[in-house]
């Protein structure tokens, strides 16, 4: 089997005037890019989650659950940019702040909706939310190593 072949799993998301849109699971492009754009916010996550558990890898899914929910209310834009790029969006394309403009002001229903879809594409056994936490946490840790002109990762 070819990769060419292979077509992207991806989930539909029905607005509540029935219009829809397709999202599918966060690449690793994607997770670099809004890192690059966030990583304070993302960082300052990872540390609330990690006051709740001494292991990373141990993060129940309640906790995350938790985190997610903290994210949709008091990180708006970080959650419209992680649904435009599900969507298809790329930040570098001239769409982007029309596709985020879009996404923000979808309902919260509509949002969480699509966040569950999208963390059910992204994330595996093997590749937990608490995974992509803990890489979020090192790349915040090298971010600020660089910043100081120290060599990091």
């Amino acid at each position: 089997m070819s990769l060419l072949s292979i077509s992207v799993p991806s989930q539909i998301v029905t607005t509540g005037s029935g219009e829809t849109f397709e999202v599918r699971g966060l690449t690793g492009d994607d997770v670099v890019k809004l890192g690059q754009r966030h990583i304070p916010e993302l960082t300052a996550i990872v540390e609330t989650l990690a006051q709740r558990s001494n292991d990373q890898a141990s993060l129940s899914v309640a906790d995350v659950h938790a985190a997610m929910m903290g994210l949709l209310v008091g990180a708006p834009q970080i959650v419209a940019e992680v649904i435009a790029a599900a969507a298809g969006t790329d930040p570098d394309q001239t769409e982007w702040e029309d596709a985020v403009g879009i996404a923000v002001s979808l309902p919260f229903p509509v949002q969480a909706d699509a966040l569950h879809k999208i963390g059910k594409l992204s994330f595996t056994p093997a590749f937990t939310p608490a995974h992509l936490m803990s890489l979020v946490k090192k790349a915040g840790h090298a971010s600020r190593i660089n910043s100081t002109g120290a060599v990091g990762i």
